[in-house]
């Protein structure tokens, strides 16, 4: 007997929100630029599993941009984003965002 596997399907989202994650108190003391969402996110992941996301029109898939206080003051930086998508076994091609860290008025 063969086994044939269904071949995994690719979908474009439109834009996913990107949510800073910082040290505690960092952003207190610092603002983080950085665009509200990134565009033209592609999953991979089997048929069934892209229909589920589907259904909640991928609102549930967000990226994640870790700051931390190396990172340089006043200057552009890149990083790749890490992708959280609650359905196991569906993959995101990497993808990196330029943001900037500007620290704030303090009294």
């Amino acid at each position: 007997s063969i086994e044939v596997k269904r071949q995994d399907e690719s979908r474009t989202i439109p834009a996913v929100p990107v949510w800073i994650s910082a040290p505690p108190g960092f952003q207190d003391r610092n603002k983080v630029e950085c665009p509200p969402t990134i565009a033209n996110v592609t999953i991979v992941g089997p048929p069934d599993k892209i229909k589920q996301l589907e259904m909640n029109k991928f609102t549930d898939v967000r990226a994640q941009l870790d700051v931390s206080s190396n990172d340089p003051v006043d200057t552009d930086v890149t990083k790749r984003l890490k992708f959280e998508i609650p359905v196991p076994g569906v993959t995101v091609s990497p993808m990196t965002v330029t943001f900037r860290i500007v620290p704030r008025n303090q009294p």
